[in-house]
């Protein structure tokens, strides 16, 4: 570019040009640098929305599990070492499905482990108890004890289409929340959408959001292609596959038929007893549940199942879960200061039935309040933010175009 000629610029036409051109430029950047920050503010919200369903998991595999399942071609987390004799930690990530404590996760991060840590999105963490594998979907059902949690609605994945916008949140070599932003590339026979996004080691299991801030599914693998560099084996690929959020629900389900049919529920809610920490005491009763049958009541300290004295407080929930449905037996309990010993028959309960009528639940609770606050960036709609994201691209293309052609 050769120098500017100042005397020109002394013309008043010629400077009034100069002025409205710079003035022009620096609007547009000005407009751009606006979209592009109200942008960040809106997926902040999405993803402050999202982020209670993001769980980090933590399975502690024993040194007999020595045989990693994970496939070469869908695995994304692994410390795999042959001359390891510890015991291996596999991290991965779970989707908070439910407010009874139910987290879906993959198979590859939970199969064979001998013990369990999830942590939340609030920093708790807790044991979990593996409740059953679906090999079908290669999805693992864990439960924890902590209840009553931040839901993230669900969305439609059959509404997406190439192009949609996605948002990944998972865990990122034991950093959470990890986002990842992207977009799917194609919907496959089979329902399993392919997104296009950074996938770090650990996302496995991780959430995946739409453009409205709806969990639309779950990572299930990431495609990997094999290269090779300075003799080094590499996976080269920013190609995931997700499984529908309906597919991981029925996977669930079918968990949750076969686990009923081998555990027991009484159908109560219990807090510690204040007086010695031990004995559990009723704080609820499903109504019409097996508890209410026996004639238990709110405020019964639980003493005696089945005739074995408790002398732990989760004592109760492992005897409960060792009986077949339909046992009758017997339980013991203080109401005031009388001992009472009710019989009482273990009935089974319908996991898949509660997991069903909680997503119609939610969804709706979701639907009213985006009705009632239009104009909250958490209540905007998905082909808002694709609009929001694909006129940003606009203005910074036309904007480079322009800032190439000056002389």
């Amino acid at each position: 570019m050769g120098k500017i000629n100042m005397d020109s610029l002394r013309h008043p036409v010629v400077s009034l040009v100069t002025v409205l051109w710079f003035g022009w430029l620096s609007a547009e950047m000005v407009a751009s640098q606006t979209l592009l920050s109200n942008l960040e503010e809106e997926i902040a919200a999405l993803i402050e929305r999202g982020e209670p369903a993001v769980t980090s998991i933590y399975a502690y595999l024993d040194m007999d599990s020595q045989k990693d399942q994970d496939s070469p071609f869908l695995s994304l987390f692994s410390t795999k070492s042959p001359d390891e004799a510890l015991p291996r930690i596999k991290v991965g990530t779970g989707l908070f499905l439910h407010n009874a404590g139910f987290i879906a996760t993959r198979k590859s991060v939970v199969a064979h482990a001998c013990s369990i840590r999830v942590r939340l999105y609030n920093g708790e963490e807790m044991d979990a108890e593996l409740i059953g594998i679906d090999d079908e979907k290669e999805i693992g059902l864990l439960r924890i004890a902590s209840q009553n949690l931040p839901l993230v609605p669900l969305g439609q994945p059959e509404k997406l289409t190439a192009g949609s916008w996605i948002i990944v949140m998972g865990n990122s070599l034991g950093v959470t929340p990890a986002v990842s932003l992207g977009n799917v590339s194609a919907i496959r026979e089979n329902g399993v959408i392919q997104i296009t996004a950074n996938i770090d080691p650990g996302h496995n299991g991780s959430p995946v959001l739409n453009a409205a801030g709806e969990i639309i599914g779950m990572v299930s693998g990431r495609v990997d292609y094999p290269a090779t560099r300075q003799g080094m084996y590499l996976t080269v690929s920013n190609a995931a596959l997700v499984l529908p959020i309906d597919q991981v629900y029925e996977a669930a389900k079918r968990i949750l038929n076969r686990y009923s049919q081998k555990h027991g529920w009484l159908g109560i809610t219990v807090r510690s007893y204040s007086r010695d920490e031990i004995h559990p005491v009723i704080s609820h009763i499903v109504p019409g549940s097996p508890a209410e049958k026996a004639g238990l009541q709110v405020g019964d300290v639980i003493l005696a199942f089945h005739n074995q004295r408790l002398d732990h407080y989760y004592a109760l929930l492992g005897l409960v879960k060792k009986s077949l449905p339909g046992t009758q037996t017997t339980i013991r309990v203080r109401r005031g200061e009388k001992e009472l010993e009710l019989p009482i028959t273990i009935g089974r309960m319908d996991y898949a039935r509660l997991f069903e009528t909680d997503r119609q639940t939610r969804n709706l609770a979701f639907q009213q309040e985006r009705a009632l606050t239009p104009q909250h960036p958490e209540g905007m709609s998905r082909r808002l933010l694709q609009k929001r994201l694909l006129e940003m691209e606009r203005q910074l293309r036309e904007l480079k175009a322009k800032i190439m052609k000056r002389p």
